[in-house]
């Protein structure tokens, strides 16, 4: 087996920064998703805790993982220099948010309540409308059904 630069023909910039040993350090972030052609690697790149989910992300210039609270509009941000400190901050973010708003007397904002805005085209809306009429179930249902079939977000954990 070959040196990791050379397998994956990358160009490490010369820094005191221990980028390979970064990388080693945060497999965890890493997942093989086996499919019909093959593995493909991904990035894990979010993490969950009391219900709110937390992106990942890395600023190569800064050598830092950094993050913030996806899908509510209330700005909650965390960073770390490594994988526990990330997990830590993130953590303590959503902790300090849910006090501050009970604090306040304010409901926290909950992400992915089970209803978005979808705009389509009339023409669109018509075939769907007299699709669900003729199977019997409410636009939401068909529409429900159409993305629970939609392989791509069977992926998704």
């Amino acid at each position: 087996m070959g040196n990791f630069n050379t397998l994956y023909n990358i160009k490490i910039p010369d820094k005191s920064i221990d980028l390979l040993g970064i990388f080693c350090n945060y497999i965890w972030l890493l997942k093989i998703i086996k499919n019909d052609i093959g593995g493909w690697l991904t990035v894990n790149n979010t993490m969950r805790y009391k219900g709110y989910v937390g992106s990942v992300e890395i600023s190569e210039n800064d050598a830092v993982f950094y993050g913030k609270v996806l899908g509510i509009r209330s700005l909650i941000s965390y960073e770390g220099a490594n994988a526990t400190e990330l997990i830590a901050d993130f953590h303590g973010a959503v902790d300090d948010y849910l006090a501050m708003c009970k604090e306040d007397g304010v409901a926290p904002e909950k992400a992915y309540k089970g209803s978005f805005n979808v705009r389509i085209t009339p023409q669109l809306h018509e075939k769907l409308a007299i699709c669900a009429q003729n199977q019997g179930i409410s636009l939401n249902k068909l529409i429900e059904k159409a993305l629970q079939a939609y392989q791509p977000i069977n992926a998704v954990s």
